[in-house]
């Protein structure tokens, strides 16, 4: 239907077949009003065909809008977002089982579609714990990410499984022991124009709770990323409430949760002020060559950033340290090296979004000196190099041990580290 005449045409043919429910009866009845005048009611008898139409053919639209939303998992510090076909359940509490003299407790679980997270811990064999959907079918991937102590009897960490539809219920299987695990549905974020902003540009979304413990004002900072990969972090001594006066009332106390209390009570016109974010990057990696032959500015593309390296310097000079064997002698290790000073411009190229806070690079090793002492390859770092994470305007960094006829290194650059440029500011509701 591409006009009002082929509309008209179609309810027509067709109108003997549209049966109006008393859902859209009442839908139609909300949209047109009550009208008295012959004129209005004459209008209504070629409106409700056309709002009936509406009604069919875009019901299901309708539908899939409203049931989008932001949800959270108290206690997690992380966001969900859900629509009518991806919802999101967590586990609200923990779960212990005690198996004789060892056991097995779930402090925290939730579901992405047909993706669960585990927060687990325990002190059985964890490479035979199994996960089963409630129809008792192995979850088709599982991955882990935990520490523990020396011989992996204690352990806690993370376990990621992969389901072929996404659940709700799912059982933990040891040897002959089951734990059932319940989600439910996660408690919704409400009201978008406050406790809540999205950072334009850079794909963070950052949501805030507000609840009142005792006397202190409780304010939880819940963020989420448009990529796994990033992680966020917050300068927790540095957020502070703002009034419509300017005052400023920074947190008397906060925790690793990025949860704040503050000595205020909610206000119209009160907001929370956010100087930076910082952003980790753990997916990006870039190799890079450089010689003695290049001049500055080097622009480095890092993913989807481009890093400036304003100046470079080579130092020739001899490495020196001691170095005692198991047999407590003692060695002076003495060897003539290079280093190479960069250093970096923390703004970006292309963007005033970000800048550069610091950034990890590691020589090939096979252009750096190696110490041989009865026999041993010894390995050193000189901990008085290592990179200064202060913010400045040019970013130093060194890199040392490089051997005395290298002509050029080549240079992996990992876990670049950005701040954002702007302030973000949060309206909270009263």
């Amino acid at each position: 239907m591409n006009n009002l005449e082929n509309l008209k045409d179609y309810v027509n043919e067709n109108i003997e077949n549209i049966k109006i429910t008393e859902d859209i009866r009442s839908n139609i009845i909300k949209r047109s009003g009550k009208n008295t005048s012959n004129k209005l009611m004459y209008t209504a008898m070629i409106v409700t065909p056309i709002l009936l139409i509406s009604c069919l053919f875009f019901n299901d639209q309708i539908s899939y809008a409203t049931q989008r939303g932001l949800r959270y998992l108290p206690g997690v510090s992380k966001l969900f977002y859900t629509d009518i076909e991806h919802q999101a359940y967590g586990l609200s509490g923990s779960i212990e089982m005690p198996i004789g003299e060892k056991y097995i407790k779930v402090n925290s679980s939730y579901s992405e579609g047909n993706t669960v997270t585990i927060i687990i811990e325990g002190n059985i064999p964890f490479d035979q714990l199994i996960v089963m959907d409630e129809y008792k079918k192995a979850a088709e991937s599982m991955s882990w990410d935990i520490i523990g102590d020396a011989d992996f009897e204690q352990w806690s960490g993370r376990m990621t499984c992969t389901f072929t539809d996404s659940i709700k219920r799912f059982y933990l299987v040891y040897d002959k022991y089951e734990i059932p695990i319940i989600m439910t549905e996660l408690p919704e974020v409400f009201s978008k124009d406050r406790n809540y902003v999205s950072v334009e540009g850079i794909g963070i979304d950052i949501a805030v709770l507000t609840n009142y413990v005792e006397d202190k004002l409780e304010v939880n900072l819940l963020a989420q990323t448009n990529n796994p990969a990033k992680t966020i972090s917050f300068p927790l001594s540095d957020i502070y409430l703002l009034n419509d006066k300017g005052e400023k009332y920074y947190a008397t106390n906060s925790n690793l949760e990025n949860i704040l209390y503050f000595d205020r009570k909610l206000e119209p016109g009160i907001r929370l002020v956010i100087p930076y974010i910082s952003i980790t990057d753990e997916s990006l990696q870039s190799k890079v060559t450089i010689s003695k032959d290049d001049e500055a500015p080097i622009n480095i593309t890092v993913g989807d950033n481009v890093l400036v390296i304003n100046s470079l310097e080579w130092i020739q000079y001899v490495e020196r340290f001691n170095f005692r064997t198991p047999q407590n002698d003692y060695h002076l290790v003495e060897e003539v090296a290079q280093k190479v000073k960069l250093n970096f411009n923390k703004s970006l190229v292309g963007t005033n979004e970000l800048k550069l806070h610091n950034i990890l690079a590691d020589v090939d090793e096979n252009q750096l000196n190696k110490y041989i002492v009865e026999g041993v390859n010894v390995i050193y770092s000189d901990p008085s190099e290592e990179n200064n994470s202060e913010m400045a305007n040019d970013k130093e960094l060194i890199l040392s041990n490089i051997k005395e006829d290298q002509q050029e290194i080549d240079i992996t650059f990992t876990r670049p580290v950005f701040y954002t440029s702007k302030e973000v500011i949060i309206p909270l509701q009263p």
